[in-house]
């Protein structure tokens, strides 16, 4: 690990400096895990021996390395100094976070037979008829980043599941992927390789300095953050960010807040009969925002549009049309392409309009 990396990480309980582990210590340590006595920070023993980690420059903390991904988030910590637990007790991970975890490790990143994740089969519209205008949206993300820099942050990675998301990073020196899962940032490396700083962390407790990463990225993810925590989670990536330099964050309005695709889907309902389409819609059609487990929580524009905010936010259009709307109305036998091709027109047009009108918005947070 080198001094470059640790130079911009920092500890998620005490927020010290990070070192890498000296083989004294090493030594020190795994003599300790023999005896059973050293403890994580939620009180569970550590069980096995470590070859490699990262510890605070007071010697109070150790982080696991494992196969290049480190182990940033506070409950799993591993504490050295044992004097803490007398102040500060357990911490331990939120419920509706754990979920998520879940989720992702046991279904979301897993691939099917066809070679797609779990996640965008759920989640995505993957017909070639809506392939392009997908692209395309994807594409809008670069227009507000720093062409190059060394440092760009990936807030919730996952596996970096789109070619098409690779680009953000493609004149950047390193792209620092966190995310909840280590299946996920596993896969993550195998696109990246030594490009990639792989970090298990919170992002509502990012265990980065301040003003230490030239962009950064957070792509559907903000909104399975539990609803008391998404303010924090967008500060910490703002507080990571250079003076001057822009955040993109995909947001989804869900179902509440998405007038276009309210009154879209809302007419289809009428006229197709409400219990066919709901059927369509609710079960041959994965929602749009949420499953079974995995926590949703959407905020209207009015709550980023607020004045108190430590950075500029700018809600535009990422893409304005959900996953069930693109496969009721967009088929190649009644010219889907062009009919997509249009809409994506419309927004290029109308950007602040189809982002607070639509159902996936960009916040584009610019430091100040």
């Amino acid at each position: 690990m080198n001094k470059e990396i640790t130079g911009i990480l920092k500890c998620p309980v005490s927020g010290n400096d990070l070192v890498a582990v000296t083989k004294n210590v090493l030594k020190d340590i795994n003599r300790r895990i023999d005896n059973n006595a050293l403890r994580h920070i939620t009180g569970d023993t550590v069980k096995n021996r470590i070859d490699n980690a990262l510890t605070t420059v007071d010697n109070k903390f150790l982080y696991l390395i494992l196969d290049g991904i480190i182990l940033l988030r506070k409950d799993l910590s591993i504490v050295l100094d044992n004097a803490y637990f007398l102040s500060h007790g357990e911490l331990q991970l939120r419920e509706e976070k754990k979920h998520v975890q879940d989720f992702y490790n046991e279904t979301g990143w897993h691939k099917s037979e066809e070679g797609d994740f779990e996640d965008a089969q759920l989640f995505e519209d993957l017909r070639p008829v809506a392939e392009e205008y997908i692209n395309n949206c994807h594409k809008r993300v670069s227009r507000h980043l720093k062409p190059k820099g060394d440092f760009i942050l990936d807030a919730g990675s996952g596996p970096i599941q789109f070619d098409a998301y690779l680009e953000y990073s493609k004149d950047y020196k390193y792209r620092i992927c966190v995310d909840l899962t280590l299946q996920a940032l596993s896969q993550a490396k195998q696109k990246l390789g030594d490009k990639g700083i792989y970090l298990i962390a919170d992002i509502t407790n990012l265990p980065l300095k301040s003003n230490v990463v030239d962009g950064a990225v957070s792509l559907n993810v903000i909104y399975h953050i539990p609803k008391d925590e998404q303010r924090k989670a967008i500060e910490e990536i703002t507080r990571a960010l250079k003076p001057e330099h822009k955040a993109v964050i995909v947001y989804s309005w869900g179902d509440k807040f998405s007038l276009f695709m309210n009154f879209a889907l809302f007419y289809i309902k009428i006229f197709q009969g409400f219990q066919k389409v709901y059927r369509i819609m609710k079960s041959k059609i994965v929602r749009n925002q949420g499953h079974a487990g995995l926590y949703f929580h959407a905020w209207p524009p009015s709550y980023f549009n607020q004045s108190n905010w430590d950075a500029t936010i700018d809600i535009l259009v990422w893409r304005s049309i959900s996953v069930p709307f693109t496969k009721i109305y967009a088929h190649p036998f009644l010219g889907g392409k062009k009919f997509l091709k249009m809409i994506y027109n419309w927004e290029e047009r109308n950007p602040r309009a189809a982002g607070k009108l639509g159902q996936y918005p960009m916040l584009v947070v610019s430091k100040k």
